[in-house]
């Protein structure tokens, strides 16, 4: 289990570099990436056997493939960044909210002054690309409907009232 998760961090780490030189050049990708590769959390995290790893590791895929689709206006990194947010679901909890990250990308992407043309097209990668997570996701929707119980209870015994009831009023907590 160590040995999987500290490979997996240590397979993250390319694309961070890579994100860091889409975003901006091949210096902010090695900053970016000696600086993930130096953290405390994510080397400790990755060595003990948890599976924030791979949070990590699909945020970056997702995030690289996603800009990279993005700016070069390319299928293909739509459809990676299909493949990589479907995977993220079958990871770490917390990457339920990669959609969201999906969908303002888009939509700061889509803000900005584009010919009709490159919205299109962008528009046409953005639904491959949910396409393509949704096919990923299909196994893991299938064991969602057939036993949402085991599915939901870490998120709802820490968000709701399934291990305790909440005492005090839910905007004060």
């Amino acid at each position: 289990l160590k040995l999987v998760t500290a490979s997996v961090g240590f397979l993250a780490l390319p694309f961070i570099y890579l994100s860091g030189k889409e975003i901006a050049n091949r210096k902010v990708g090695l900053l970016a990436f000696l600086l993930a590769a130096s953290a405390y959390w994510p080397n400790v995290v990755s060595r003990v056997g948890l599976r924030l790893p791979f949070y990590i590791f699909f945020t970056a895929a997702l995030f690289y493939f996603l800009v990279r689709g993005l700016r070069r206006n390319s299928r293909n990194d739509f459809i990676l960044a299909g493949i990589f947010l479907g995977l993220s679901f079958y990871g770490y909890s917390a990457d339920r909210i990669l959609p969201l990250l999906v969908l303002a990308a888009a939509g700061l992407f889509l803000i900005h002054r584009q010919p009709a043309d490159r919205r299109t097209s962008v528009m046409t990668g953005l639904t491959a690309l949910i396409a393509v997570s949704f096919v990923v996701f299909i196994p893991l929707l299938s064991y969602i409907l057939s036993e949402p119980d085991l599915f939901f209870q870490r998120t709802f015994t820490r968000m709701a009232y399934w291990e305790r009831p909440i005492s005090d009023p839910v905007l004060l907590i």
